[in-house]
């Protein structure tokens, strides 16, 4: 009645609990005693190794595991830092492993934070850049050129940009469209030659160009001429691309983009004629540097829109004590090579450059004046100041200056005895270097 029981007396009430322990104990006692002649018999026939190897096989326990030395634990870690090292790349052909999101966004938080600096993005890639995404590496790209020329240190020789270009390369196919962009834009920036890594961009962006950005497509031209590659490929796309989405460029993409074309020699003029169509009404946004660089573009590729450059003179005019010395030499020289007229941009530049001829490199100053007498521009007081400025350093100037300065004082009817001179006697000692 109380549930009790012993062995070989069941309760009524406890019947099936205690069965069920006694049918527990036995298994035990079965699985845990050594095996009977009989069931060591059966295990033989399952076995054709020898008498020794049966024993070893009968007195193994069934649950206990393999016990394991010293050596075998060695060996297991060396097997396991050998797969480590796989997966980090240290192999040959085998790519790094990108760490945790957790991880790469808080190195993203340390490369672009406010105290960042060239160097301490640099040593934070040659830590842990093989762990970097492409997202971490084109931003380290892009903050290091950025920071380098706001600060005016030089990177371009530095070995670790060289790494960083391999990594990009590596994982350009991971990059997205702006990735893209700022890889290429950083390394035209630091003046870093990575010939391959340019090429692949091209090769990844081609198919892609409708994803970029209108200042993704404008950085990737400039970059591409920047660093002096060759990518007629890309350019004759982006140039079918862009029209459509001209609309979109800023002032500073539209300038940068002619620029570019015109620095790597694409001439295309259905092309400049619709980023004309798009900068004409939009003229009075451009600064300085983007009217000079815009004509200056149209010029160097021999595009004549007589339109256009009328409109930049009256635009420049207002603003051009905001040029600096090559701003001024490439206006005046674009509107003299195109054989557009502009006498009061003329007049504007001369008196605004008359007081600033030591601004002015030995190239600015032979073109300036080139650009006056060609146009037939009479600014006697910016010549008599171009002469002062060019008597003391008649070393910097090459044969091409030589001649374009000596011959504009001559077609202008410049007097300048004194600067004929010593132009003689400098050209004198250096008539190896002239052409025919």
């Amino acid at each position: 009645e109380r549930g009790f029981c012993a062995w070989g007396k069941v309760c009524h009430v406890r019947e099936k609990t205690v069965l069920r322990e006694m049918w527990r104990s036995l298994t035990w006692r079965k699985r845990s005693s050594p095996p009977s002649r009989l069931e060591h018999g059966r295990r033989d026939e399952r076995f054709e190794g020898g008498r020794d190897q049966r024993r070893e096989h009968a007195s193994r326990p069934l649950a206990a595991s393999p016990r394991r030395s010293r050596r075998d634990g060695d060996e297991r870690r060396a097997r396991s830092r050998s797969r480590s090292r796989d997966r980090d790349g240290s192999r040959k052909g085998s790519p790094p492993q990108e760490a945790p999101m957790r991880q790469q966004i808080a190195w993203g938080k340390q490369i672009a934070g406010r105290d960042a600096t060239v160097q301490s993005n640099l040593r934070l890639f040659e830590t842990h850049g093989r762990h970097f995404n492409a997202r971490n590496l084109s931003t380290t790209a892009h903050r290091v050129a950025k920071l380098g020329t706001k600060r005016k240190e030089r990177v371009m020789n530095d070995s670790r940009m060289r790494d960083l270009a391999a990594f990009c390369l590596r994982r350009v196919s991971d990059h997205d469209t702006q990735g893209l962009a700022n890889v290429a834009w950083a390394f035209a920036t630091a003046r870093v030659e990575a010939p391959e890594l340019f090429d692949a961009i091209a090769v990844a962006a081609l198919p892609r160009l409708g994803e970029f950005s209108s200042q993704g497509l404008a950085n990737t031209v400039w970059a591409f001429a920047t660093a002096g590659v060759r990518a007629r490929e890309l350019f004759d796309a982006i140039a079918a691309a862009a029209p459509p989405r001209l609309d979109q460029f800023d002032s500073q993409n539209l300038a940068n983009t002619v620029w570019a074309f015109a620095t790597a020699g694409v001439k295309l003029p259905k092309f400049f004629d619709a980023i004309v169509n798009s900068a004409h009404p939009r003229l009075g946004e451009f600064n300085a540097q983007e009217l000079a660089n815009t004509v200056w573009a149209f010029a160097a590729i021999h595009v004549r829109n007589a339109k256009l450059f009328r409109a930049v003179a009256i635009a420049a005019v207002p603003k051009l004590d905001e040029f600096n010395s090559q701003n001024l030499a490439n206006t005046v020289w674009a509107f003299a090579s195109i054989g557009v007229r502009a006498p009061k941009l003329y007049d504007a530049v001369a008196i605004v450059a008359a007081p600033r001829p030591a601004e002015f490199n030995s190239p600015e100053l032979a073109n300036t004046v080139w650009a006056f007498a060609t146009a037939g521009v009479r600014a006697p007081e910016l010549f008599d100041a171009v002469a002062a400025a060019v008597l003391p350093r008649l070393g910097e100037f090459n044969s091409q200056d030589f001649a374009n300065t000596t011959w504009a004082f001559a077609t202008a009817s410049v007097r300048a005895l004194e600067l004929f001179d010593a132009v003689v006697a400098a050209a004198l000692r250096r008539l190896g270097e002239f052409n025919s």
